[in-house]
C-alpha cells in the first residue's frame, strides 16, 4: 500500500498518498494501548488481539473472555 514490499526490486505504488508508514503491528499495538485506557483486565485485551497468556497464567486460566471482548452496546 506504501510502495514498499520485501522481495521486490522496485517498489509499487504508494496508494497512501501523504499518510505516514505503518504496520499492522502498529495497528494492533495502538488498539491494545487504546483497550487498555478503557479499563478491561490485561487478559481480556491479550486475548482481543489473539495473543495467548504467557507463563503459568496461561497454563490455569482457560476462559475465552468473549463476553468481555464484546464491544458495549
Amino acid at each position: 500500500m506504501f510502495g514498499i514490499e520485501q522481495g521486490r526490486k522496485r517498489p509499487g505504488p504508494n496508494l497512501m498518498g501523504d499518510i505516514e508508514h505503518f504496520t499492522v503491528h502498529d495497528l494492533r499495538r495502538t488498539f491494545r494501548s487504546q483497550g487498555s485506557a478503557l479499563g478491561p483486565s490485561g487478559a481480556v485485551g491479550e486475548r482481543a488481539i489473539n495473543h495467548s497468556l504467557k507463563g503459568v497464567e496461561g497454563i490455569y486460566d482457560r476462559y475465552h473472555y468473549y463476553e468481555e471482548r464484546q464491544p458495549p452496546h
